[in-house]
């Protein structure tokens, strides 16, 4: 039997080590972030020996840019081989779903370059894997809280839609219940229709799969409390730091997101 003094200071050593890492761990860890796929390949080279990190797909993996020369066909195979990687590394993956990615679960959505030869295969696998799948997903570094999205989250666009969200009580995660609850995800669908005129539309603001990040630039519209990394609007130049606490990283290639040198803000690197 272990003397009761050795067995106490064991437990502190035990405890102070789990304070350690609930309380700097979670903010030390870096992030692999991997814009729009768009049957693209980077970001096989980017998650190649980092599968112990967090890595965060933003979505859009389908319907690619037929002037890039990716066909339907190159976007059907590397859908598939990311569902697969999720699949072998389920803790430390997170696919989130953008506005192409959800026209095939319902095309009020989104029908742009809408794949309709493999429309039924994607609804089918979409369907039966939805809990692989979120709509955002939180995390923390050097005491920031970032909240990862396809389009970003604007608070007009919850405004607009306070009969499914309470604007001024928003917890972002609610944007996953209601994905995973199949008696109300055809309410959260209609809220995701919500596009602009930036993208044909006529809503007020846009989605959080739909709304174009000049949005944010003309209604200087964040959410307050989060550092937000979103894709969506092409950006071929590179990230676009759209302020202090906006960053679009819709450009076709993967970063790390990482705290900086002295911990008091956070960057994007390039892989």
């Amino acid at each position: 039997m272990m003397p009761r003094r050795n067995a106490g200071h064991l437990h502190n050593i035990m405890f102070f080590f789990a304070y350690m890492v609930k309380t700097y761990g979670k903010m030390e860890k870096e992030y692999i972030v991997i814009p729009d796929v768009h049957g693209r390949k980077f970001w096989r080279e980017a998650v190649k020996g980092n599968e112990d990190k967090r890595i965060v797909f933003l979505g859009d993996y389908l319907d690619p840019y037929s002037f890039e020369g990716v066909t339907y066909l190159d976007a059907f195979n590397e859908f598939n081989d990311i569902l697969a990687f999720k699949k072998q590394h389920p803790d430390n993956v997170t696919l989130l779903l953008g506005n192409h990615d959800l026209g095939y679960l319902n095309p009020d959505i989104c029908l742009v370059r809408h794949d309709f030869e493999r429309s039924e295969y994607y609804r089918k696998v979409l369907s039966e894997n939805i809990a692989l799948f979120n709509l955002v997903a939180l995390g923390c570094l050097a005491d920031h809280e970032v909240l990862f999205s396809h389009a970003g989250v604007r608070t007009e666009w919850l405004e607009y839609n306070n009969w499914l969200f309470n604007p001024d009580d928003f917890k972002p995660e609610i944007l996953n219940t209601l994905l995973h609850d199949e008696e109300r995800r055809e309410d959260l669908f209609i809220t995701l229709a919500d596009l602009t005129r930036y993208r044909g539309g006529m809503s007020c603001a846009g989605s959080v799969v739909w709304a174009d990040a000049r949005e944010f630039i003309d209604a200087n519209d964040e959410l307050p409390g989060y550092f937000q990394i979103f894709g969506h609007t092409l950006h071929r130049d590179g990230p676009w730091r759209i302020d202090e606490h906006l960053w679009c990283v819709d450009c076709a290639k993967a970063f790390v997101l990482k705290p900086s040198d002295d911990k008091s803000h956070i960057q994007l690197i390039p892989i």
